[in-house]
């Protein structure tokens, strides 16, 4: 089998039935019936999301395959399908509230045929966006927290181009490579970070991130079936720079969250100390394999160096805030006499100094 297209459900109903039929109506356009499957794993939904669509021709043909997992977690259905399911040589993830343009699947999938170490994403633009333009991948944004936003900096050129990493509703990888480069962690929570976390661990594996930008798929930008909890996501991004881009990075988002008005110190150290515990094996997987460090990466920009070595020209976003112009009162004095942050910081303004936000209007 080709290809296997992998889907997260909760409470998405008839998204994620469009969802299915813009992915049937793209991929029977150039693979026949038995080339590919559609995997839904569907998260306590708790009405006919699944339910409707079975018992019809696309899973009694076996086109469509479903599965049920209690976690409420994207990132660990995928990972879940990935292992335990998908039969495909390629791996597609696909957010249940997309519309793909004809051709961008096997744009995709010859894509990673020709890199078989690349994350290729596609261009995105939003439901209802005409003309569609999108974003062509992000910019990232280093504050302690490993994050990344939609730039609208243009194409470096038709054919697919490097980028530091991309949005995750929609993109291809070979199913040997995401095992090879461990794929999402399983102690990421319901919601935050993983897309930059997994892009960038890639490049620190030694593989590629590419956009396609002939590839064009549309994202509903809007609220959704999943729920999640502020506590996740701080979690998840002190877990992420813990085990990507090192401890430093990691009590530099601790600092940051405790910056926050209205923050719970005691609270924020609970999910410092919880993400700590849980990052030895991911950061031993990434130390053991990896043909960079963070810093190297942040001095080399291999994406820029790639796109140069090919197109003769490269054009990346990628911001460090300087955190010193946030924090206030005790948190500040403290930070500043953290001899391990004042390292940081000395490498911040020195060597990356191009790459450092003096704005006044506040973080990510």
């Amino acid at each position: 089998m080709k290809i296997s297209i992998i889907i997260s459900n909760r409470n998405e109903g008839p998204n994620l039935w469009h969802t299915i039929h813009s992915l049937y109506n793209d991929l029977t356009s150039w693979l026949a019936v038995g080339e590919f499957e559609i995997i839904v794993v569907d998260q306590l939904s708790d009405g006919r999301d699944v339910t409707f669509i079975e018992g019809r021709g696309a899973i009694v043909s076996g086109v469509v395959r479903v599965a049920y997992d209690p976690i409420m977690g994207n990132t660990s259905s995928r990972d879940w399908a990935v292992r335990n399911m998908a039969r495909g040589d390629v791996v597609f993830f696909c957010d249940s509230h997309m519309s793909i343009r004809p051709g961008a699947t096997r744009l995709l999938y010859e894509d990673v045929q020709n890199h078989p170490t690349a994350i290729v994403h596609p261009r995105v633009a939003w439901f209802f966006e005409l003309p569609p333009k999108g974003g062509y991948g992000y910019s990232v944004k280093l504050s302690g927290r490993l994050w990344g936003t939609w730039n609208r900096l243009a194409p470096v050129t038709d054919a697919p181009f490097a980028v530091p990493a991309s949005g995750h509703c929609f993109f291809a990888i070979t199913k040997a490579h995401y095992l090879n480069i461990g794929g999402y962690s399983k102690h990421l929570r319901v919601y935050g970070g993983a897309e930059v976390g997994l892009d960038f661990k890639n490049w620190l594996l030694g593989g590629v991130c590419l956009t396609e930008p002939r590839a064009l798929v549309y994202h509903l930008s809007a609220g959704r079936g999943y729920s999640w909890h502020q506590d996740d996501l701080i979690h998840n991004l002190m877990f992420l720079a813990e085990t990507v881009c090192g401890r430093p990075w990691a009590e530099r988002c601790r600092y940051e969250y405790l910056n926050k008005i209205g923050a719970k110190e005691e609270r924020i150290n609970e999910l410092f100390d919880q993400a700590m515990r849980e990052s030895p094996e991911d950061k031993a997987f990434i130390e053991e394999r990896r043909v960079m460090t963070f810093e190297e990466l942040l001095d080399r920009l291999p994406w820029d160096q790639w796109n140069m070595e090919r197109y003769g020209k490269a054009n990346s976003g990628i911001l460090i805030y300087d955190i010193r112009r946030i924090l206030k009162g005790a948190i500040l004095e403290r930070f500043l006499a953290d001899p391990v942050q004042q390292k940081l910081e000395e490498k911040i303004h020195g060597d990356w100094s191009r790459h450092v936000y003096k704005g006044d209007d506040g973080l990510i």
